[in-house]
């Protein structure tokens, strides 16, 4: 026989199969071992909230700054002197939070370092095409490429 509960969101009662366990669960009783929300809500909350809001965008650039031990860079100091993402450093097109990421300038497989000197922001795709090359050698890259499809009348 399955137990139920009701949803503290949607007000509707459902399986406890559709509430998630609480980290850690000591609790004696199944109803409290459970979320107070169902799956379903918690889906809806990020997907409305969490994802879009700006404060939880600098929240995750702050854990990803943390796979760099030897940065001293926070997010507090990007969002002061790098402000949200608006321009790509590299093609000069608008920038969405959606589509922005931070690009070492100088990349960490050439000697940069993780600094607010050597942060900005570009696009992921111009991001993905730089890979790892410092700008000046990005750069003559995308000339030969530009002239080979020139030659090739693309």
């Amino acid at each position: 026989m399955e137990t139920f509960k009701r949803c503290t969101r949607c007000k509707v009662e459902k399986p406890l199969s559709a509430f998630r366990k609480r980290p850690g669960s000591f609790f004696k009783s199944e109803l409290t071992e459970r979320r107070s929300h169902c799956k379903a809500c918690e889906r809806e909350y990020y997907k409305k909230y969490r994802k879009t809001s700006p404060t939880y965008r600098w929240q995750k650039l702050q854990h990803n700054l943390k796979r760099y031990p030897d940065s001293d860079v926070t997010a507090k100091q990007l969002r002061e002197q790098l402000g949200a993402p608006e321009i790509c450093y590299l093609c000069g097109l608008p920038l969405t939070w959606n589509d922005a990421e931070l690009d070492h300038v100088q990349p960490l497989t050439k000697g940069g370092r993780t600094t607010i000197s050597n942060l900005k922001w570009a696009h992921k795709k111009c991001n993905r095409m730089k890979h790892d090359y410092p700008l000046n050698e990005f750069y003559e890259t995308l000339k030969v490429i530009y002239q080979h499809m020139a030659a090739s009348n693309f």
